[in-house]
């Protein structure tokens, strides 16, 4: 019996120490008092620039209408400039705007070509 009593001690000894050498799981730190969370940091820098977006094709489209108006009007030095404006602001627009901004220049073109008497663009 006294034997059994140092098999089961022996072997309760042995269970404890396989126990104990594993390592504690790392815990995650808490963030400290007052730190926002990221979504609260993400979101207003994601509606700038959503804003930032709105007022930049907001802008396009006032310069595409008033390109129109002047082609139209026949102010052709007016609409050019206004033209070239538009052509600088092209690669910061979306893909829809830079296909009104061609067909823009397009019809600029066919107008300015359709006038007798204006002088022809370099490269025409």
């Amino acid at each position: 019996m006294k034997m059994q009593s140092v098999l089961v001690a022996g072997a309760l000894g042995a269970a404890i120490l396989v126990g104990c050498t594993k390592e504690p799981e790392a815990a995650t730190p808490a963030p400290a008092p007052g730190t926002p969370k990221p979504a609260d940091v993400v979101k207003p820098a994601v509606d700038a620039a959503k804003n930032v977006a709105a007022a930049k094709t907001a802008e396009a489209q006032k310069l595409i209408d008033q390109a129109t108006a002047y082609v139209k009007d026949n102010k052709l030095d007016l609409a050019d400039s206004t033209i070239k404006q538009l052509e600088g602001m092209k690669a910061s627009l979306p893909a829809e705007y830079q296909g009104k901004i061609d067909e823009l220049r397009s019809l600029f073109d066919k107008a300015k070509t359709a006038m007798p008497g204006m002088p022809k663009m370099p490269g025409m």
